[in-house]
């Protein structure tokens, strides 16, 4: 009895074998494998520690094959998917019709069918690689189908994923939506409550500069019957006339010097007045809470979010 170290051909299990024997059964995976193999298994992981791939350089198809023993211990033992790929790529060099070769390329881009989350383009570079192994694997002992249902298995998984992450991402596009309805909701109503406040000036502004313009005008009459002016000229030199003309265009100057004034001054009033009657409604709009901020920060949510969910619809 030799007993040499060997790693299983299935799972990568490390083991003690004896080399005498042609074939032995897995203590961890119970898979039945040839001691030959997994002691080359070992040999290439622990030894040659897949450092080239030029390691093996004859190119015949049993070069080939232990190529695609290195690159099935890259992926599924040490997880070197960039060296992995080099190995499957030379032995499509050598050997184009390799049907294992292809589906190790699948394996690598989707880090031993763990990843589902690719884009448009490199999904149509997986599918030609399945159909390139589909076409290439043998039907004999079921190779072809096994590879069919994994590759199938693969794209329900991928599609349900999908589904998924389209339909958690349409739930935050809905959920950002409703947030700002919410918010622009809160904006019109503080807008609107401001409108309100600023409408109960204008009444008090208006009432009081018509008493003043009427105040004027009554002073104005008072004044002029008080003086006696009339706009009959008639046997009036022109001297005189003129010296009217004169006296009724600085009265009319200073009425609307006084109106002026006294609008001005009501105005005012009118405004200080609005104050007392508008304070709890400036008070109640300035209170309300003002989404401004918020409604911009959500936007630049939002456009994330869809774009999340374009992108989820893509892949």
């Amino acid at each position: 009895m030799s007993i040499e170290r060997a790693k299983c051909t299935n799972c990568g299990g490390n083991l003690q074998v004896d080399s005498t024997k042609k074939t032995a059964t897995c203590p961890f995976c119970h898979a039945e494998y040839l001691v030959q193999d997994a002691i080359n298994n070992y040999k290439i992981v622990n030894e040659y520690n897949i450092q080239h791939v030029d390691t093996v350089i004859n190119q015949d198809e049993s070069s080939s094959t232990v190529q695609l023993r290195q690159m099935e211990s890259c992926i599924s033992v040490l997880k070197d998917y960039k060296k992995a790929e080099e190995i499957a790529r030379a032995v499509i060099r050598v050997l184009p019709d390799s049907y294992e070769a292809y589906w190790g390329l699948i394996r690598i881009r989707t880090e031993d069918l763990t990843t589902c989350g690719l884009s448009q383009k490199l999904w149509d570079e997986l599918d030609g690689y399945a159909q390139k192994v589909l076409a290439l694997a043998p039907v004999a002992m079921g190779i072809k189908s096994k590879y069919q249902q994994q590759w199938n298995d693969f794209c329900r998984m991928r599609q349900a994923l999908r589904n998924n992450a389209v339909a958690q991402n349409q739930n935050n596009v809905d959920r950002l939506e409703a947030q700002m309805a919410q918010l622009k909701e809160q904006e019109k109503a503080r807008d609107d409550a401001i409108r309100k406040a600023e409408k109960l000036k204008n009444p008090f502004r208006f009432v009081f500069g018509a008493a003043g313009v009427i105040i004027s005008i009554i002073l104005l009459i008072k004044f002029w019957k008080k003086q006696g002016y009339s706009l009959d000229f008639s046997g009036y030199s022109t001297l005189k006339i003129i010296g009217e003309i004169i006296g009724l265009v600085v009265l009319i100057a200073v009425f609307l010097l006084v109106t002026g004034l006294i609008t001005g001054i009501l105005v005012f009033l009118g405004g200080q007045l609005s104050k007392l009657f508008n304070i709890s409604e400036r008070e109640k709009a300035n209170s309300m809470y003002n989404p401004s901020s918020e409604i911009y920060k959500l936007k630049k949510e939002l456009e994330a979010a869809n774009a999340a969910l374009e992108k989820a619809k893509g892949n």
